[in-house]
This record gives C-alpha cells, structure tokens and sequence, in this order.
C-alpha cells in the first residue's frame, strides 16, 4: 500500500508472480500479469483527488496465504470514470458506448469531487518464490 501512494509501482508489481491473476469478485473481472495488474493498480489510486490512509481492519498471514481487509476513504477524482471502466464489463457495443457518454456526463456532475468510503478485503496466495500469484478482491458495492 504505501508504494502505491508513492507511485513506486516497481516496487508495488516486484511483490507480484508475472503470471498473477487477481480477481475482482464483485464484478467478475480478472487482471493477468504485471501489464494489466499496473494498469488496474495505477487507475485506482488515480481515481480519487486525495486518499486517506487506509483503515486496517484485519491483516494476518502465512507463509502462503494472506487476508488483507481495510476501509478505502477519499475524494472522487474525475478519472475515477476511467477506473470504473477498467474494472467493468468489457464488451462495448453502441449502446453501452452512449450510456458511458451518458454516465460520463452524470457522474462528473454529481460525483466528482465527493467523498467516498469503500470496505475492501482481498485474499491472497504466495507461491514458493515468494511471490503473490493468487488474488481475490471483495469490494462492497453497496453501502
């Protein structure tokens, strides 16, 4: 976490196997490899304006497994949108491209610049490397 709020992210993807899929649960999308695991990384903390600390509710582990639950808190930045679509559904058709025209407009004129609270826990495995290659993320997606 705390290379990630420093944008170190040669630090934050050297924690991860090449071959790691972490699993968004809650909308049923995976991220594969450290390519896709940066992307996915980098547009969420980029989509908030500021970004408190986190509020660690549980954190213990393993030498092969770990869980990880905390409270993310911040103001909404107007590329949260772009985050939103990296972790959405990926098939675009005509309609799904005029409701993002649609939603973009929206969620920049309620949404950006508001606060937010999102409880987030993720469970992970390590393999014999060391290295984190198993990942699933629960998010609440509603509160």
């Amino acid at each position: 976490m705390e290379a990630g709020e420093c944008r170190n992210w040669d630090e934050v993807i050297s924690n991860f196997d090449p071959n790691c899929e972490w699993t968004l649960v809650t909308s049923s999308k995976t991220f594969r490899g450290h390519t896709e695991l940066l992307q996915f990384f980098q547009s969420g903390f980029g989509a908030s304006l500021t970004r408190e600390k986190p509020d660690i509710k549980a954190e213990f582990g393993t030498d092969e497994w770990g869980v990880f639950e905390y409270v993310s808190r911040g103001r909404v930045s107007k590329e949260a949108l772009q985050f939103t679509e990296v972790v959405g559904a990926s098939q675009v058709n005509f309609i799904t491209r005029f409701g993002k025209t649609l939603g973009a407009f929206f969620f920049r004129l309620f949404f950006a610049g508001k606060t937010f609270e999102v409880p987030v826990c993720f469970i992970y495995h390590v393999n014999g490397q060391g290295l984190i290659d198993c990942v699933h993320e629960y998010a609440a997606t509603h509160r």
